[in-house]
């Protein structure tokens, strides 16, 4: 059996050629189909000059010149645009990533600063607490004194009222 199209033998039970791609199954009942080239052969058509694509010059590829410098030129253009690409790339990240460390020690300086300042007022007003106390206790001991000397009029100004002298230690 020959394709319908190109005329290229093919297997009766396949559906379509493997050469040009055309479906078998919608073949012609009444004539059986024959190869492309005896078609042509026995045309009674007057002799028609037939194109038949000629191959394309394997000239540069077996010469043992190997790739063109054109090629090259394209490869090594492609290569410099990768390179700087790539390059632009991690010099873009690096300096993002100097940015980002700066950033983040600002921060922690700016957090460090904050915690000194809550410690230094923690502090001052735990030294406030501490002069408000000893100035409560100076009030109530110069009140005390001065109850004291009211209630002996004896001492003089500026002098704290005595106790009695104690007694003589006794012997045994």
């Amino acid at each position: 059996m020959f394709c319908t199209n190109c005329g290229k033998p093919v297997a009766p039970e396949t559906r379509f050629c493997t050469h040009c791609g055309t479906d078998q199954t919608a073949l012609p009942a009444a004539a059986p189909p024959q190869p492309f080239h005896a078609q042509v052969a026995s045309s009674a058509a007057p002799a028609v000059a037939m194109h038949t694509p000629t191959p394309l010059p394997t000239a540069a590829l077996s010469s043992g010149r190997g790739v063109t410098p054109a090629i090259w030129a394209v490869v090594g253009t492609l290569a410099v645009a990768i390179l700087g690409g790539l390059g632009y790339w991690g010099w873009s990240n690096k300096v993002a990533g100097e940015e980002t460390a700066n950033k983040l020690t600002a921060v922690e300086e700016q957090r460090r600063l904050a915690a000194e300042q809550a410690s230094a007022a923690s502090n001052q007003a735990a030294e406030a607490q501490q002069i408000l106390a000893a100035q409560a206790a100076m009030d109530k001991r110069i009140e005390v004194e001065e109850a004291q000397a009211r209630a002996n009029p004896q001492t003089q100004p500026g002098q704290a009222a005595q106790s009695p002298a104690p007694p003589p230690p006794v012997k045994r």
